[in-house]
């Protein structure tokens, strides 16, 4: 080989070598941006790209084995309509007879019906007794503003439960009701109702705050294109939701108090260890989200497979009957076991950082266990802010930080959804004596 050729072959192998080196940073880049939506902080419902998986046994789609079946009773019909025909549709004969009917029953909805315009004529009256004047009041009659309560539960129950556009909310009574309103008008109407509601969201939080037993997460929320925190404390029977500014432990001494003594089922958020007072429990399904991440060699196999077959371990013990004094043991046996699991995997450069968040955690993993009713996870508060989270990808951010009216009406709702009660019948209730008899 001549000089020529070597000079030329160096040339071709730096050249290789810096393209090397842009794609292994374009590589680098993409992965980066991968891990934002495939992490472990990333719950299942949130993966965007999932793997598949070959099936053992192919599963008949449907409801599950022994699920007793709902069928809507059908009502009686209202009303009836004859149809009948002047000739045979197949050679257009006028020679025909009818031999008998059949029914064919539907469901109909009316055609868009306008907007009611009712005139309240509001009687005045004079006490003898004070000599003070005063006007009769009506159960659905507001005391300030053109709508009715019907109306504004409607505008409400579009936005908040259907998760309405506030654009498209009015292009939506517009065609059904006939009746023009613009987006300002949702949202003044969204502030004044929120404002009726605020007494019932004291009471809620005043209740939340008596509970021992709450299930509380956190998830980012934009507002004016900052990144804010909507908060959600469930109980198991109502949901408290508000958004701040801060996810620190101020929020949770804000709502709950300093001393707030009681057990909490939360993530691996440190915030939540500043409540001096209150039993963690921390979430079993954020712990093997992240021994799963780990768990690209063999080791971290492994140590994934332990962690899974200790989870099913504590999920079966709690589902038992058991005394206290049991119930202490398996804890600190259990604890003693992740405590071993930890120091020697912890050797592993790649399960290191795994071990110590875990090992952060002590006790907080078997507070389930030792006490009785507790869950090992967090799914409750998760699957409670799965509304909040929709809205927020409808939304894309508030437009204001005036957030409260929000924090109220998504609290109510989320509240009477999770005991099965009409969100409808209760704002009409709310605006009633609010707006109109107070």
């Amino acid at each position: 080989m001549n000089e020529d050729e070597a000079e030329k072959l160096r040339r071709e192998n730096a050249e290789l070598k810096e393209k090397l080196k842009k794609v292994q940073k374009e590589l680098d880049e993409a992965n980066k941006k991968l891990r934002f939506y495939e992490n472990p902080h990333t719950p299942p419902s949130k993966v965007r790209f999932k793997q598949a998986t070959a099936s053992k046994t192919p599963k008949k789609r449907g409801a599950p084995v022994g699920h007793k079946g709902v069928t809507r009773k059908k009502p009686e019909p209202t009303e009836f309509i004859p149809v009948h025909m002047d000739s045979c549709p197949h050679c257009k004969s006028m020679n025909i007879e009818m031999i008998g009917t059949q029914n064919k029953d539907i469901e109909e909805i009316p055609d868009p019906l306008p907007i009611r315009f009712i005139r309240f004529i509001l009687s005045i009256y004079w006490c003898h007794d004070c000599g003070k004047k005063f006007v009769a009041k009506h159960e659905a009659c507001p005391k300030q503003g053109r709508f009715g309560i019907t109306f504004l539960a409607l505008v409400i129950f579009l936005k908040i439960f259907m998760r309405g556009v506030m654009r498209k909310i009015p292009v939506f009574l517009q065609t059904q009701n006939g009746i023009s309103i613009s987006a300002a008008t949702v949202n003044n109407i969204l502030g004044s109702v929120a404002a009726s509601a605020e007494s019932e969201f004291d009471a809620l939080k005043s209740d939340i705050r008596k509970c021992s037993r709450l299930f509380v997460d956190e998830t980012s929320f934009s507002v004016l294109g900052k990144n804010w925190w909507v908060w959600i404390f469930h109980s198991g029977d109502k949901i408290l939701i508000v958004i701040r500014k801060s996810r620190g432990s101020e929020v949770l001494k804000e709502i709950l108090g300093e001393n707030w003594k009681g057990i909490i089922n939360c993530d691996g958020w440190g915030a939540y260890g500043m409540l001096l007072n209150a039993i963690l429990q921390r979430c079993w399904a954020h712990l093997l989200r992240e021994a799963k991440d780990c768990a690209t060699t063999a080791a971290g196999r492994h140590l994934y497979i332990r962690f899974i077959a200790m989870f099913h371990e504590a999920k079966n013990f709690i589902a038992g009957k058991h005394t206290a004094k049991e119930r202490r043991a398996k804890a600190v046996k259990m604890e003693k076991e992740m405590m071993h699991l930890c120091k020697y995997y912890s050797k592993y450069p790649e399960l290191e950082k795994l071990c110590g968040y875990i090992s952060n955690g002590g006790s907080d993993w078997f507070t389930a266990i030792r006490y009785e009713g507790i869950e090992l996870t967090n799914n409750t508060a998760e699957r409670g802010l799965r509304e909040e989270v929709v809205m927020r990808n409808i939304m894309g951010a508030l437009r204001s930080e005036k957030v409260q009216k929000y924090e109220i009406l998504c609290s109510l709702f989320s509240t009477w959804q999770l005991g099965k009660q009409d969100c409808m019948v209760n704002l009409k209730r709310i605006l009633s004596a609010k707006l109109c008899l107070s």
